[in-house]
C-alpha cells in the first residue's frame, strides 16, 4: 500500500497489525531512515541488521526470518539496507508467505514509480511503502516546532532558527537535538519548559558533544588505556554513565549498518558516504578504520553489551553504582569481547 504523506505520521504511531514489510524510499536518505527508526521504535523489539548481498543471493531468507522463534522469544524487527531491486523476490516471498511473526524494514535509495520492490509494496496489503523527499525549509522549521512542543518545550523564535540552521533539515539530527534539549530542560509534554538561544549554546550540536567523541573513538578502536583517560577526563566534567552508553551505541549501531552495507557487496567508502545522518568529514578515516576492523557479529555482541549495561543501570537506580557500571562496560568493550 502506498503511504500518501499526509498519512505517514498517523500510520507510524499506530502500525497496522497486520503489515509484514515497510519499504522506506526516496531521495532523502535521513528522511527516510529516521521514520524508519521511529518506526522501530513504535513498534519494540530486537532488531536484526540482515546483510543485503545474502538476501539477493537467497530470496528465502527474509521470510524465514520473519517467520522464525527466537530462542529467547519477543519481536524482532528485520532491517535490510540499502534495499534494491534484487530484493523484489525475497519482498514478494515474505508477503505470500503463510503467515510471519517479524516485521521487515526496508530501506532504499530513489527508486523509480516502475521499481519492482517499489511496484510491489505500493500495491500488497500487507506492505507499506513511503516516498521520502527533502522538505522545504518552511516545512522543515514546521516540523521542528511540532516535535519540540511534542517533547515539552516552547521555543523562542531565535532557538528554533538555531536548531533548524544547525542539523541542516536532517529529521534524524533533529529528533537527537530536541531529545537532548529536553532532557537539559527537564521538559516533558507534562511539564513544559522555554527553550531559548542560550539553551541553544548551552547544550545544541557543536556545544559539548565532541568531548564524548575521543572517548567513543578510543572505543571504536579498542585502545583500552584511552578509555579510561577518557572516561577520567569526562568524569571532571559531570559525563558519566548512560549518556555515555548511548553515544557508544550510536557509533556501534552505525558501523553495523556501514558493516551489513560491506557485507552486502558495497564499497566502505561507498558504506559510510550512505549513513544517515551523514559522518563530519573529518570523522571519517577513523571511522573507516573502525569499519575495517569489526566483524558484524562482533558489532551485535557490543550493542547487545551496551543495552545490557543501561538496563542494569536503571535496575540499581542509576547514582554512583550506575556510573561505576556503565565505566565497566565501557573499558570491557575496548578490552575485547
Amino acid at each position: 500500500m502506498k503511504i500518501e504523506p499526509r498519512d505517514a505520521d498517523r500510520l507510524l504511531a499506530s502500525p497496522p497489525a497486520d503489515a509484514r514489510l515497510w519499504l522506506f524510499h526516496g531521495p532523502d536518505a535521513g528522511q527516510a531512515h529516521a521514520l524508519a527508526q521511529a518506526l522501530e521504535a513504535r513498534l519494540g523489539g530486537d532488531r536484526l541488521d540482515l546483510a543485503p548481498g545474502q538476501v539477493a543471493d537467497r530470496p528465502g531468507l527474509l521470510a524465514d526470518e520473519a517467520a522464525s522463534v527466537p530462542m529467547f522469544g519477543g519481536r524482532q524487527l528485520l532491517r535490510l539496507v540499502p534495499a534494491t531491486n534484487d530484493h523484489a523476490e525475497a519482498a514478494e516471498l515474505l508477503l505470500g508467505a503463510p503467515a510471519t511473526e517479524h516485521p521487515a524494514i526496508l530501506i532504499a535509495g530513489d527508486l523509480k514509480p516502475t521499481s519492482a520492490l517499489r511496484k510491489l509494496a505500493e500495491a500488497h496489503p500487507h506492505a507499506l511503502a513511503l516516498a521520502c523527499y527533502p522538505p522545504t525549509a518552511a516545512d522543515f522549521a514546521r516540523l521542528a516546532q511540532t516535535q519540540a512542543r511534542g517533547a515539552g518545550l516552547d521555543p523562542e523564535p531565535s532557538a528554533l532558527g538555531l536548531l533548524t540552521a544547525a542539523v541542516g533539515c536532517e529529521r534524524g539530527v533533529l529528533a537527537q537535538e530536541i531529545a537532548k534539549i529536553a532532557l537539559y530542560l527537564g521538559a516533558t509534554p507534562e511539564a513544559r519548559r522555554p527553550f531559548t538561544a542560550a539553551d541553544w549554546h548551552a547544550v545544541g550540536a557543536g556545544e559539548g558533544a565532541a568531548d564524548i567523541d575521543p572517548l567513543v573513538d578510543a572505543l571504536a578502536a579498542r585502545r583500552p588505556a584511552e578509555v579510561a583517560r577518557h572516561l577520567r577526563t569526562l568524569a571532571a566534567d559531570g559525563q558519566r554513565g548512560i549518556p555515555l552508553l548511548r553515544a557508544a551505541a550510536r557509533r556501534f549501531a552505525q558501523l553495523a549498518e556501514a558493516r551489513a552495507a560491506v557485507d552486502g557487496g558495497a564499497s566502505a567508502d561507498a558504506a559510510v558516504g550512505a549513513l544517515r545522518p551523514p559522518l563530519f568529514w573529518k570523522a571519517k578515516p577513523a571511522f573507516l578504520a573502525q569499519l575495517k576492523a569489526w566483524r558484524a557479529d562482533d558489532l551485535a555482541a557490543a550493542s547487545h553489551a551496551l543495552l545490557a549495561a543501561e538496563r542494569g543501570i536503571k535496575a540499581k537506580g542509576g547514582g554512583g553504582v550506575g556510573d561505576v557500571l556503565a565505566d565497566a562496560a565501557l573499558l570491557g568493550l575496548a578490552g575485547g569481547l
